[in-house]
């Protein structure tokens, strides 16, 4: 029965998540979020990420944080199409499942052939693999003048606060314009009486909002960067 083998398949794909990837951002990141130590250095271990991941989503305070800590250090593999049978009273010979891969900078397509093969063996005669395409992920220099503008806007409405360079995980056009050399973040000032997961999780969410102070910091701080990177 084809739609139990993919059901197998599901679960495996589900319980073996690709390795770790530590890699310079990621620390960055980490020093940003200001983690209690013993946990970011944990974090920061390939060895025991995936565990302190776990311990981080049963945290009251900080568990929001761990799908996005998940998807800032490991390509994710996610099922979203599955397909098997055509009537109610006949066992399918075959089936197919799509998925969404989002890989990190540095992944190749050779790196998500061999996870998927590695897969797939569990499954001898049963299970094959067919890629459409494969697009790798990039990102922007954090010692750029433009990066330093942002900086600055930060300092000027939050006094004190530092800059989070974190993995756009949801894609965006960015990638596009960094084939082209340019420079490309996205950039937003939280307010103070937010934590960045309670903010992160209001984008496309069952109730999509901002709050007021949030836009208000962020259009100023924008406003403050692109003059700013202009004038110099």
């Amino acid at each position: 029965n084809a739609a139990v083998t993919l059901a197998k398949v599901i679960d495996r794909l589900q319980a073996g998540a690709p390795k770790p990837r530590i890699s310079e951002q990621w620390i960055d990141t980490l020093a940003a979020l200001d983690l209690p130590t013993e946990l970011s250095t944990r974090l920061a271990h390939p060895d025991t990420i995936d565990e302190a991941i776990d311990e981080l989503s049963a945290h009251p305070e900080l568990g929001e944080l761990a799908p996005f800590v998940h998807a800032w250090t490991h390509t994710t593999v996610a099922v979203t199409v599955v397909d098997a049978g055509s009537k109610v009273n006949v066992i399918p010979d075959s089936g197919a499942l799509s998925l969404d891969i989002r890989v990190l900078p540095g992944v190749t397509e050779e790196d998500v052939e061999a996870h998927l093969a590695a897969v797939a063996a569990e499954f001898p005669g049963l299970v094959s693999v067919e890629g459409e395409w494969f697009s790798p992920a990039n990102e922007s220099a954090t010692t750029t003048r433009l990066y330093g503008q942002i900086e600055e806007a930060l300092a000027e409405f939050v006094p004190g606060a530092k800059p989070a360079p974190i993995l756009g995980v949801g894609g965006s056009d960015a990638r596009f314009y960094r084939l082209h050399g340019a420079n490309a973040f996205g950039f937003g000032i939280l307010s103070s009486e937010l934590t960045f997961s309670v903010a992160r999780n209001r984008f496309h969410s069952a109730n999509e909002r901002l709050d007021l102070e949030s836009i208000d910091l962020t259009v100023r701080g924008l406003d403050h960067v692109v003059r700013g990177f202009l004038s110099a």
